[in-house]
């Protein structure tokens, strides 16, 4: 006796209980680009004095290339590197930029070393006294602040900023300068250290 296939119920694919529910396709979104592929569009890449002038403007004002670039309309870091190789004028320009911008450089070592706000903390004690103690943290920190600026100043204006050598002789004297032949005459002319030729035959 053989049995019967009992039929398997219809898939139903109305909205009633246990149909399929529908996942929607998610939208593709754009990639954004990174953030050195957006800064590179639109930069100029043709060296003009006004880009030149206008560099030289942000660099007075103590901004460093890599600023300057993140700026609009600005050319890459690479960029003004390699104008300043190309073209002597921008060069000179860039020169006396750093040199201005020292100049602000110590107008702010003034004002580092005259700010005291944070030179002092109060610490409350176990009797419940306040006192004021010295903020070392701070006064390290302003120390290095005006350390790198008397440093970039005397590589940004070394003529004027520069340590100035000063090079004397004997007793504050003029630098003597002197060859080894003019050594071996002296010490011939004193009748020491080396024979005289005219003695000895030779």
């Amino acid at each position: 006796m053989t049995k019967k296939a009992t039929p398997k119920p219809a898939k139903t694919r109305g909205k009633g209980r246990g149909a399929p529910k529908k996942v929607p396709k998610k939208a593709a979104t754009a990639k954004k680009p990174s953030q050195a592929t957006a800064r590179s569009r639109g930069r100029p890449t043709s060296y003009s004095d006004a880009l030149a002038k206008a560099i030289c403007g942000w660099v007075r004002q103590g901004y460093t290339l890599r600023q300057i670039e993140s700026l609009a309309n600005m050319p890459s870091k690479s960029t003004i590197i390699r104008w300043l190789g190309e073209h002597e004028d921008f060069q000179d320009q860039y020169v006396r930029a750093h040199e201005v911008q020292s100049l602000l450089m110590l107008d702010e070592i003034a004002e580092i070393a005259d700010d005291s706000r944070n030179d002092w903390l109060e610490r409350e004690n176990k009797d419940g006294a306040v006192t004021l103690v010295v903020n070392e943290e701070a006064i390290s920190r302003a120390k290095v602040r005006i350390d790198a600026r008397k440093y970039l100043m005397e590589k940004k204006a070394p003529k004027r900023f520069g340590r100035q050598v000063a090079v004397t002789g004997k007793d504050g004297g003029p630098v003597r300068l002197t060859t080894v032949a003019g050594v071996l005459e002296e010490i011939n002319g004193a009748g020491t250290g080396l024979p005289d030729h005219a003695t000895t035959g030779d």
